[in-house]
């Protein structure tokens, strides 16, 4: 649980769920992805890292499987996975969510203002 948000949907869903609780600033994941027009991706400044994993360690809990399979079976897997569990904080393969639509609008704030404040 240590703080990359660029590269964990769940960190950037919590990190937007919990931007204004928290006081998380957005800022972008890289100039790559401005530049190859990739707009929705960012992460949070250091501090906000610091501070989402402080929150994650505090409310969540974490278990994982050790899976034997290869890649393509893993992934189907996981795409199974999230629609028995309708997790909330994937986007792909989670359309079932009855929060989806919220969801991927304060994902899509996140990636406004981290455009917005790029340096």
């Amino acid at each position: 649980m240590n703080g990359k948000t660029g590269s964990s949907t769940v960190r950037r869903s919590l990190g937007a769920l919990l931007k204004g609780e928290l006081a998380l600033k957005p800022i972008p994941r890289n100039m790559t992805d401005y530049s190859k027009r990739r707009l929705s991706f960012f992460r949070f400044d250091d501090e906000s890292e610091d501070k989402l994993t402080r929150w994650m360690k505090r409310n969540l809990s974490i278990a994982f499987h050790v899976y034997l399979g290869n890649k393509g079976e893993l992934a189907l897997l996981e795409t199974e996975l999230i629609k028995a569990t309708i997790l909330s904080l994937n986007i792909i393969n989670n359309q079932e969510y009855l929060y989806i639509d919220h969801l991927k609008s304060i994902r899509k704030e996140c990636a406004a203002f981290a455009r917005s404040n790029m340096i």
